[in-house]
């Protein structure tokens, strides 16, 4: 979705139950909605000794809402 507000123009974000659609210009994405756990962080800290990472949640978070947007094309249909 992100990748969808890069370009120019309005967008529309509209939830319905238990789905989120965003609509800019042309384009859409969309899917289920994340719940309140979001990041599911406990399957990356609750790992046995030798495969844990430290991880900096400021950083983190900062480097989610400011970090590059790549988009990839499918192989399927070539959509973005």
């Amino acid at each position: 979705m992100r990748a969808l507000l890069g370009s120019e123009g309005s967008a529309e974000l509209l939830v319905v139950g238990y789905r989120v659609v965003l609509e800019a210009g042309e384009r859409q994405a969309g899917g289920r909605c994340l719940g309140p756990g979001f990041p599911g962080y406990r399957r990356l800290v609750r790992l046995p000794a030798g495969r844990r990472a430290v991880v900096d949640v400021a950083a983190f978070r900062e480097e989610l809402r400011n970090g590059p947007v790549r988009g990839q094309v499918r192989e399927q249909d070539g959509a973005a």
